[in-house]
């Protein structure tokens, strides 16, 4: 496999477990705060939310690293990710 498809592939992967980690967590820190009665509806706005971005910034990233190159766009992203 090539060097580069493993990168891509270990981004993909990262990306997966961020979100799979938060999302089971979430519903329980969300009760921690004191947000019983609007757990469902919070939970949901944070599910829709990280998809409502996804769709937005996937096209902007692809032009952008069509742009500028692969491999600094996929290191800002998973820069930003870590933020």
């Amino acid at each position: 496999m090539k060097r580069a498809y493993l990168v891509v592939l270990m981004a993909m992967a990262l990306d997966a477990v961020g979100i799979g980690l938060i999302m089971p967590v979430l519903p329980g820190l969300l009760r921690t705060v004191g947000h019983v009665d609007d757990i469902g509806w919070i939970f949901g706005a944070f599910l829709s939310a990280y998809a409502a971005i996804q769709v937005f910034f996937s096209p902007l990233l692809g032009a952008l690293s069509d742009r500028y190159g692969r491999r600094p766009i996929l290191l800002l992203s998973l820069a930003g990710s870590m933020a």
